[in-house]
C-alpha cells in the first residue's frame, strides 16, 4: 500500500529518521498526528518508546523509537498502523522491551 493511498503525508525519510504527518484516533477523536519515527540500533538497550505531547493547534507530536534495521516507507506505514490501533495511548512517554 502506497503511503498516500493510507493517508500518510511523508515531509522526511533517511535510514535513520522519518518526519510524517496522518490522522487517527486519539482519545476518543480524530487527530492529525506530527510524527517522527527513530532508529534505535538493533543492539541498543534503550527502550523502545511512543512519546506523545500535548495536542497543540489540532495537531498531536508524537516520537517513536523503534529497533528496526532502517527507517523506510514500509517501516512508516506500520508505524501508522501500530498507533491507529493503539487504543489506551495517552500523552507521556510509553516503553517497552522486545
Amino acid at each position: 500500500m502506497a503511503l498516500a493511498a493510507a493517508g500518510i503525508e511523508l515531509r522526511s525519510l533517511t535510514p535513520s529518521r522519518a518526519v510524517f504527518r496522518f490522522t487517527g484516533p486519539f482519545e476518543g477523536r480524530e487527530v492529525r498526528w506530527e510524527a517522527r519515527l527513530r532508529r534505535l540500533a538493533p543492539d541498543s538497550r534503550a527502550p523502545q518508546y511512543l512519546e506523545v505531547g500535548r495536542p497543540e493547534a489540532g495537531c498531536v507530536p508524537i516520537e517513536i523509537g523503534l529497533r528496526i534495521p532502517r527507517v523506510d516507507r514500509a517501516a512508516v506505514l506500520k508505524t501508522v498502523i501500530m498507533v491507529r490501533n493503539y487504543r489506551r495511548l495517552r500523552t507521556g512517554r510509553h516503553e517497552w522491551n522486545p
